[in-house]
C-alpha cells in the first residue's frame, strides 16, 4: 500500500521589531524578537521543514533563520511576500 504524500505549510508572522521611520526593510528584531524567533526554532524544529520562505524585510528573515540553520535549509526571499504599500505618499 502506498501512502500519499503531503504538504504542510506553517506561516510564521515576524517576531517584535521597533518601527524605525522610513527603515521598513531594514530594521531588525528587537531582544525580546530575538528570545521569541528562538522559541519559535525550539518548536518547530522536530517538524522536519525542508523549505524556508520568507518576505525581503529583516525582521522577517531574522525570525525564521534560526529555524533553518538548525534544520540545515536556507532562507529564500520572496519579493511578493513583502507587506502591501497602503499610500503612496512618503
Amino acid at each position: 500500500m502506498m501512502s500519499e504524500a503531503s504538504t504542510v505549510l506553517y506561516f510564521v508572522r515576524h517576531a517584535e521589531s521597533r518601527y524605525v521611520e522610513g527603515q521598513e526593510r531594514e530594521r531588525g528584531l528587537t531582544e525580546q524578537g530575538h528570545q521569541d524567533a528562538g522559541t519559535v526554532a525550539s518548536l518547530l524544529h522536530g517538524e522536519q521543514i525542508q523549505l524556508f520562505y520568507s518576505s525581503p524585510y529583516r525582521r522577517a528573515v531574522d525570525t525564521i533563520q534560526i529555524l533553518a540553520d538548525r534544520s540545515g535549509g536556507i532562507v529564500v526571499t520572496e519579493e511578493d511576500l513583502r507587506e502591501r504599500q497602503l499610500s503612496s505618499s512618503e
